[in-house]
């Protein structure tokens, strides 16, 4: 037995802890405020129960010796003391009141109609008032067992205290009592007594008739429980015990071993008179309580051990026995709950739930509250074994490993006062002095006709396995103490429980050395008030817990499943590599040993359970050594063979750089014409940096920059380290001279005012500054410079220096260049300015009359302009000749340096036609008389509802429909010249909008030939802000023609009623009503504007908490959802084929098969399959291959730019090529240290960059 012992702690994330459900509360004291402890479930159970408290052994004024109203009692248990549910267990007598102590009529009668008439009544009627909320309150009774003592029977039926249940009890205190048969109702008797018979010898027989006639009937709604089982001398033995639990498991399935009545003065009414001299002198003090409990349980060995040996789910319970508080001068007990609790699991509320698990033996019993909670379990392949019936889905072989574990809390206080019965609590913690750890054999059940073995009262292999104390448990984050304790191998079926107690060992008058509680003396004082104190203090003294046990079944295991099991286990890691010495069991499973040999115990020597291992010095081979494993087990034995490769020694940090210094070589650099391979590591992880000492011909990392006309040398010097070691060498290396070679070359910059670059030869009307440098490629060459302008004379010209050019017209530069030795260089540049804007000239009148019907032909205009217009005259407005009135047409033209001319207005009326009338005159002429004409009637000009503009690739310009749309066309968007269209559609020429709410007509943006975008153009388009519904915004979308959906582009309101969004394609815009979600970990966040896009088109989403988790990582299945949904792919319906396809979430699988049929995933080749590996977090390198096979879907729109990354080395081959494409896309680049790390999770902000630039290089 271990008393006092260190035991390491294993806290297992899968305990079920043993809790307390909601309505529990503990209350320090009688009538004081309760300590409410809030309930817990376990963190990783597998079931869905609670723990609930409660007894089931409590008397009320219908049981003629208690004196107690059904309404107190049930006050006590509940309000009081916080039970979550009771069952009372009146005598099964005789009763002459009902349950407030009133007689009566007609009384005595038998207690079952005692409890169908008064009690069962009344716990409704207390009910309906609304008392007991949430408890669970079942009417059982107390039975007088015939030739033995008593027994707590319930039958719930399938309604608990329905009158079917209550006729029920009523047949058996008719059937198993001496009841007169005239207390009975006449046809209830004749009808019962056709279904049985009568008991009339009322001898062991007949007990076990009624256990049977409770099995016949109400098999899984009845319980019979033995209460107060050692309390008269001979009349319970281990023998009735076996027989009634074989006539009913589940209905017989324990007994009161933890016994009420605690405040008489004999503990539990246990008042066996026994040799107080010599207790051993016979038998009878077994029939006394030690520690409160009876013998049966606190024997260690004893009868409950008897039984449990068997292999018997036989459980132990705790009662009060109430009968009444204190009448003096006798004592009874405590009310339910005050001091004596049981603590079951169950899987409902009801009392069938509370029956089951009562009868499943998961629960523990407790005095003063000295433990609330109380998790016990063995760890098992398939789950974790627990107090009570064994579980079949838990299985143990023979030689498995096994840990127990154990966690338990005490709460702040108990329910002691002092003195007794005043309210007043006498402020006592319960504290828990020691856990022992109890077991013993199981080894089948007791033959009856082995008398011998069945009354057969000890198991002789029962012992204390362990005792724990405060030095053996530490406290966790939830406040249990917890104790973990090793079993070691599986070797045998066994029974483990536990008991708990507040007192040390070797306590006079409380326990023996180990522990154990001693028998309880009687407490004799004639005066009341002082015997009623002693009592309580000796009962608060003395507390203890008992636990159900875990039965653990052991199955056998053969010596060669366990020698193969246990070789199939050896893993000794990368063999192939080893610098650390070993871990070498010599333990296998199910109880196999493991010995090992070593080839060669120079190198692998063996000792203590480890290989330690002689590494060959440094710069020596490997050495290869055999390691050879031996299981065994009975008779069986085999070996394993571990073939391992010993690495050398590593070389100093001197050494390491020395070796690559020696190793280091250039090859052939008698003639070099291109640039060098310089290795950047050498030997043994050393580093190697470069100089040049003549970098403006080859650089410190080997390019060659210029080649010399002659033959030229230069010296390359390497820096070796590792470490603090460094070492330096030095290479002459010869540079082939080339006659032809350019040794000085010009460079020129040119900018206008307004900080653009200038090309030369270009129109601009802006000053233009000029700045020139040379390149010289030969060492120790100096330049002097000359600049003409404008055919003058040479002047001389610093390096860098700005030239100025503001005058209008055509200037010419030539800058010069002249080195020292001789070689010249020249580079002409134009600059052309111009700021004089071109003149509209109207051909024809500025007033054109026209008459209704006729044809209109603008007779045009004429330009002139020093350089010629950029492009067509624009002319806004039209003339419809079917229409009288005035209508107004505007010039418009820009040159090419970007002056715009003054707009030239022509006004053209369009009259209707005269009237026409005949007269009489005299003389023989005719006069036509005058006819008035009308005025010309105003008619307000149509809007406008097309524009077209000449764009130039080089410049690019802007454009804008009035009221409707404008453009700006960033230079170089084109890749040609194109005149650009803006046109506002008719509702009916729009395509639909669908779900969305239109803010703004729909806008045409096309041009004349087919272009595509390689820069995107600023868009805006006039909306009605005041449509703008609550929670929502304005945001740009433009029509897919191929999907026939819009798509959401969003943008930047403006003051003016505008939105400006960037628009990479020709297409429809329109501005639509948004509902943007308010995601609270964006603001301000790098890569808003990239979500802001992806979330508007439903590719991205928020979670449940409003956030984005932008630095959450991103699986690979959920960036091919993202980047299927964003190019719109629809899968054909089949499965994407990958062996793990059943991995692949179901949210995911159709847009994973639309991605793999769209060529974007390949996945990964693995034992000769296709895997995906949805569930891994994808990286960068990962990442990049899947948007380069997007890229190469579509016609993607290119940069050009690349970059020389850090690590280039380290991206796998083949990413390589999707990373340097992903670049020159612009959709990835690298760190801010020049790094691309392949490897690296990507998150969800990366991702939703990644994907918006993919989007923008497809013009999507």
């Amino acid at each position: 037995m271990l008393k006092k012992r260190n035991l390491r702690f294993y806290l297992s994330t899968s305990l079920a802890a043993v809790l307390m459900w909601q309505s529990l509360s503990i209350p320090p004291a009688y009538g004081s405020p309760a300590e409410t402890l809030t309930p817990q479930e376990p963190a990783a159970s597998a079931s869905t129960g609670k723990w609930m408290s409660g007894e089931f052994h409590a008397h009320t004024y219908e049981s003629d010796d208690a004196q107690s109203s059904l309404e107190s009692v049930l006050d006590a248990a509940f309000d009081k003391y916080g039970l979550d549910w009771i069952a009372t267990a009146n005598h099964l007598r005789s009763s002459k009141r009902d349950d407030t102590g009133a007689d009566v009529p007609g009384g005595p009668i038998p207690f079952s109609k005692g409890a169908s008439e008064y009690e069962v009544p009344k716990i409704k009627a207390l009910q309906a008032q609304g008392k007991y909320a949430g408890k669970t309150i079942f009417s059982a009774f107390e039975w007088d067992i015939p030739t033995h003592d008593h027994a707590a029977v319930g039958i719930l039926s399938d309604q608990p205290g329905s009158a079917e249940a209550l006729k029920a009890e009523n047949q058996f205190e008719y059937l198993f009592t001496n009841r007169s048969e005239s207390m009975f109702n006449p046809a209830d008797v004749a009808a019962w007594n056709q279904q049985d018979t009568r008991i009339s010898n009322f001898n062991h027989a007949d007990a076990l008739a009624a256990i049977q006639w409770l099995k016949k009937n109400f098999a899984d709604t009845s319980y019979f429980i033995v209460t107060h089982p050692s309390r008269g001398y001979g009349k319970t033995t281990v023998a009735a015990l076996r027989d009634f639990n074989n006539a009913a498991p589940d209905i017989n399935f324990g007994f009161e071993g933890m016994i009420g009545g605690q405040m008489e003065p004999n503990r539990g009414g246990y008042t066996t008179s026994y040799n107080t001299s010599d207790p051993t002198a016979d038998n009878k003090y077994k029939n006394r309580s030690f520690g409160g409990t009876d013998y049966m349980v606190a024997k260690v060995g004893g009868v409950w051990d008897a039984l449990l040996g068997e292999g018997r789910n036989y459980w132990n319970f705790a009662n009060s026995d109430y009968h009444f508080k204190i009448i003096a001068p006798y004592t009874s007990g405590y009310w339910p709950g005050e001091y004596a609790k049981n603590y079951t699991w169950t899987q409902g509320n009801d009392m069938q739930a509370v029956l089951n698990g009562m009868r499943s033996g998961k629960s523990f019993s407790v005095y003063g509250d000295l433990i609330n909670a109380l998790d016990f379990h063995i760890d098992g392949e398939g789950g974790k074994l627990e107090m009570g019936a064994s579980n079949p889905n838990v299985t143990v072989t023979e030689g498995d490993h096994r840990k127990l574990t154990i966690r338990f809390k005490s709460p702040k206080s108990n329910n002691y006062e002092n003195p007794v019965d005043s309210g007043i609590s006498g402020g006592m913690r319960p504290q828990v002095d020691h856990v022992d750890l109890i077991a013993g054999d199981i080894t089948g059940l007791a033959d009856p006709s082995d008398s011998t073995a069945y009354n057969k009262d000890t198991n002789d292999s029962t012992k204390v396995l362990a005792s724990f104390t405060s030095d053996d448990w530490v406290t966790d984050a939830e406040g249990y103490n917890v104790i973990t304790y090793d079993l070691g191998s599986a070797k045998k079926s066994q029974y483990f429980r536990l008991r708990g107690t507040n007192l040390g060992y070797n306590v006079a008058g409380e326990t023996d050395e180990q522990g154990n509680p001693l028998l309880d003396p009687e407490t004799i004082e004639a005066d009341d008030t002082t015997r009623y104190n002693q009592i309580n203090d000796r009962n608060y003294k003395d507390l203890w817990f008992y636990s159900n046990p875990i039965f653990v079944n052991v199955a056998p295991y053969s010596d060669k499943q366990a020698v193969d099991d246990t070789l199939a286990s050896l893993d000794l890691g990368n063999t192939t590599a080893v610098t650390a010495d070993l871990k070498l069991p010599e333990g296998g499973k199910h109880g196999a040993l493991v010995k090992w040999e070593s080839s060669n115990a120079t190198v692998l020597s063996i000792q203590d359970g480890e290989g330690h291992i002689t590494r060959p010095a440094a710069g020596q081979p490997d050495a290869s050594v055999s390691l050879k494993a031996t299981a065994s087990r009975g008779n069986e034995n085999e070996v394993k063979t571990f073939n391992l490769t010993i690495k050398a020694m590593e070389y100093t940090d001197a050494e390491a750089v020395q070796l690559a210094k020696e190793k280091l070589t250039l090859g052939d650099i008698s003639a070099v014409k291109s640039d060098l391979y310089l290795p950047a590591a050498g030997e043994q992880g050393t580093s190697i940096s470069w100089e040049s000492s003549s970098p403006l011909l080859m650089t410190n990392g080997g390019e060659l920059v210029f080649q010399p006309q002659k033959d030229t040398q230069l010296t390359l010097t390497a820096t070796i380290r590792r470490g603090a070691a460094v070492e330096t060498k030095s290479f002459k290396v010869n540079l082939s001279g080339d006659a032809s070679a350019t040794p000085l070359a010009l460079h020129g910059t040119l900018q206008t005012a307004d900080g653009h670059t200038y090309l030369s030869g270009a129109w601009t009307n802006q000053n233009v500054t000029v700045s020139v440098y040379a390149n010289v490629y030969v060492p120790g060459s100096e330049v002097s410079f000359k600049v003409r302008q404008d055919g003058g004379e040479g002047q001389p010209y610093e390096k860098g220096q700005p030239i100025k050019l503001t005058a209008e017209g055509q200037h010419q530069l030539e800058l010069q260049a002249l080195d020292t030795l001789g070689n010249t260089a020249s580079l002409p540049l134009a600059v052309n300015i111009d700021r004089t804007a071109p003149v509209i000239s109207l051909k024809g009148s500025s007033s054109l009359t026209l008459a209704q019907g006729t044809s209109f032909v603008d007779p045009g205009t004429e330009i002139t302009d020093k350089l010629g217009i950029a492009g067509l005259v624009t002319v806004t407005g039209t003339v419809d000749t079917l229409i009288s009135g005035t209508y107004t047409l505007r010039y418009n033209a820009s040159d090419l340096a970007g002056n715009a001319a003054l707009e030239v207005i022509r006004t053209v009326v369009v009259t209707a036609p005269s009237n026409t009338g005949n007269g009489n005159g005299s003389g023989g002429g005719t006069t036509i008389s005058p006819v008035a004409t009308p005025p010309a009637t105003t008619v307000e000009k149509p809007p406008v509802v097309e524009v077209k503009v000449e764009v130039s690739a080089q410049q690019g310009a802007t454009g804008s429909l009035p009221g409707v749309a404008s453009f700006s066309v960033p230079a170089g968007a084109l890749p040609a010249n194109a005149t650009l269209t803006l046109k506002a559609l008719a509702a009916n020429e729009a395509p639909a909008a669908g779900q969305l709410k239109s803010l703004s007509p729909a806008v045409a943006f096309a041009a004349s030939r087919e272009s595509k975008l390689s820069k995107p153009v600023a868009l805006s388009l006039a909306y009605d802000p005041g449509q703008v519904t609550s929670g929502h915004k304005a945001a740009v979308y433009y029509y897919n023609e191929q999907s026939g959906n819009w798509i959401y582009v969003g943008g930047t309101s403006n003051p003016d009623g505008t939105i400006t969004a960037n628009a990479n394609r020709f297409a429809t815009y329109s501005v639509m009503n948004y509902q943007p979600l308010a995601l609270t970990d964006l603001s301000n966040h790098w890569a808003t504007e990239y979500t802001d896009r992806l979330i508007g088109m439903g590719v991205m989403k928020g979670f449940e908490d409003q956030s984005f988790r932008p630095n959450e990582p991103v699986t690979r299945a959920q960036f091919a959802s993202i980047i299927a949904r964003a190019l719109g792919l629809q899968a054909s319906g089949s499965a994407a084929g990958f062996a793990d396809q059943g991995n692949i979430p179901a949210w995911a699988a159709g847009d994973v098969a639309a991605a793999v049929e769209s060529g974007i995933i390949k996945g990964y080749a693995s034992g000769g399959q296709a895997v995906f590996r949805g569930s891994e977090k994808i990286t960068r390198a990962e990442m990049s291959v899947m948007l380069a096979n997007a890229l190469s879907t579509g016609s993607a729109t290119l940069t050009g730019s690349s970059i020389v990354l850090a690590d280039q080395s380290a991206i796998p081959a083949w990413a390589q090529a999707s990373v340097k494409a992903g670049i020159a896309a612009g959709i990835l680049g690298g760190f801010e240290d020049n790094t691309f790390r392949p490897d690296k999770t990507a998150t969800r902000a990366e991702a939703a960059a990644a994907i918006y630039k993919l989007l923008t290089a497809l013009s999507i």
